[in-house]
């Protein structure tokens, strides 16, 4: 789920995946922070190269639209949690 981010958490820190090449496209490395979105563990994904400076992706095991009864455009809260 991606999802707009209204104030930006400075010096996140997280877990840092290393991009890679696959058949000549570059595809860049992320840093991984677990957290909780409105009480449900998951993972926030900031990349390390984006055009969308103010979103970021949340994944979880769980679709979280249907979990938490969202659809697009909710204000959600994200708690970002010490890795």
């Amino acid at each position: 789920m991606n999802v707009k981010v209204f104030n930006k958490a400075p010096n996140i820190k997280g877990r840092y995946v290393e991009g890679f090449v696959v058949k000549g496209k570059r595809f860049y490395g992320v840093v991984c922070c677990p957290c909780t979105i409105m009480g449900v563990r998951a993972y926030a994904v900031f990349p390390e190269r984006t055009k969308h400076k103010r979103t970021i992706e949340i994944v979880a095991k769980y679709r979280l639209r249907n979990v938490l009864h969202i659809k697009e455009g909710d204000v959600v809260w994200i708690r970002l949690l010490k890795p």
